[in-house]
């Protein structure tokens, strides 16, 4: 509903200083969905934790493609995500990539 609501402002600048999404039940699939919300033009996250929530790592690779993109997310928060190697390839990736990313945070990244 969050993902929905973001996107749903399209034509709208939408810039949320913080969203926390701390263990709310978010999966691969709803990774996917807020990425796609975040890569709507005009929406913007700064700080967004999605701490112990089971993305995984193809959650994780939906969420670094909006950082790989450009868009300016600040900070992330992806601990106790599960996110495994795959995941911290993805990551580092997209780190590589962004200019905007000056906090992340991947502590007790695996199940």
């Amino acid at each position: 509903q969050v993902a929905e609501g973001l996107g749903g402002s399209a034509g709208h600048n939408s810039t949320l200083r913080r969203l926390v999404l701390f263990d709310n039940g978010l999966s691969p699939e709803g990774a996917r969905t807020l990425s796609l919300a975040l890569k709507v033009p005009g929406v913007s996250v700064i700080n967004l934790d999605l701490s112990r929530n089971g993305i995984q790592d193809s959650g994780a690779r939906h969420i670094m493609d909006v950082v790989w993109l450009g868009i300016p997310i600040v900070s992330l928060n992806l601990a106790d995500c599960q996110i495994g190697r795959a995941g911290i390839d993805q990551v580092a990736e997209a780190l590589a990539k962004s200019g905007s990313l000056a906090s992340l945070v991947l502590a007790n990244r695996m199940a």
